[in-house]
């Protein structure tokens, strides 16, 4: 999968079909923009993207974190729906949501 190409489809999926906003589709772009280059060509595995939500929970604030969480999820449930890939590789990931976000 050439992941240039799946992020082009997915930002245009999601302006045309989905007709996200403006600003959301720009926080999407940067997100999974970041996403490409940390993982510079590696492959999107689960350990992979694994060692990338480390690096940003080692950069950004628990909030920020989940957004860009949140727009790769999206990314590849999409990829996933579109039968580009065969296996969602956040399907297992554990990600820690801050406490507000937790209601008992």
């Amino acid at each position: 999968m050439n992941l240039t190409t799946a992020l082009r489809d997915y930002l245009e999926f999601c302006r045309y079909r989905k007709e996200l906003d403006v600003k959301t589709l720009k926080a999407y772009r940067i997100n999974l923009r970041q996403m490409a280059e940390y993982l510079d060509g590696r492959e999107c595995t689960r350990q992979n993207l694994e060692k990338y939500v480390t690096h940003l929970h080692k950069q950004f604030g628990k909030k920020t974190v989940k957004r860009k969480i949140a727009s790769m999820k999206a990314f590849f449930s999409y990829l996933e729906e579109e039968e580009r890939i065969e296996r969602n590789p956040f399907e297992k990931i554990k990600v820690r949501l801050p406490a507000a976000a937790i209601s008992l």
